[in-house]
Order: structure tokens, then C-alpha cells, then sequence
């Protein structure tokens, strides 16, 4: 079930981006998807795809949806990056 099927007023952001900066010798695109609840930004949804292992963002976009957390609470965490 869709979010907007359960009645929720969402946004989505859909970008494409390399993983690595492009001046390294090998990178991988990233397609990446978020979606908001429009008034709130609590995260309500999310998919990664790319040939490049990308299962730890996928990770903690799970626990950013689990806790409920908003895009400025995410976009203020600190976190180890793969």
C-alpha cells in the first residue's frame, strides 16, 4: 500500500547521482527516492537502486521511518559513511 493510498499527503524526491565524487577512478550511480509527509517532512518512505552496495543507506532511511524522524532531524544526524 501506497502512502498516498493510506491517506497521507506526501512529496516525493526522486535524484540520480554518482556515489563517489566524479574525479575518483571508479564510481557507480545511485538512484535514490524519498518520500515526506508534506505538512510534518516526517520520512514516510524510501528506495535506493545501484550496482553499488547501497544497503546501509537503505538501513538507515528504515530507522529514520521506524523512529518517525522528520528530513531536518535526518539532515542534522551524524553518521559513519560507507
Amino acid at each position: 500500500m501506497t502512502a498516498k493510498e493510506k491517506g497521507l499527503d506526501v512529496i516525493e524526491t526522486i535524484i540520480e547521482s554518482d556515489y563517489r565524487p566524479d574525479f575518483m577512478l571508479s564510481t557507480t550511480s545511485v538512484l535514490s527516492s524519498l518520500t515526506l509527509e508534506k505538512d510534518t517532512g516526517r520520512i514516510v518512505g524510501g528506495l535506493f537502486m545501484s550496482q553499488h552496495d547501497v544497503s546501509q543507506s537503505a538501513n538507515l532511511v528504515s530507522i529514520a521511518i521506524q523512529k518517525q524522524m522528520t528530513i531536518d532531524e535526518l539532515s542534522m544526524s551524524d553518521f559513519f559513511p560507507t
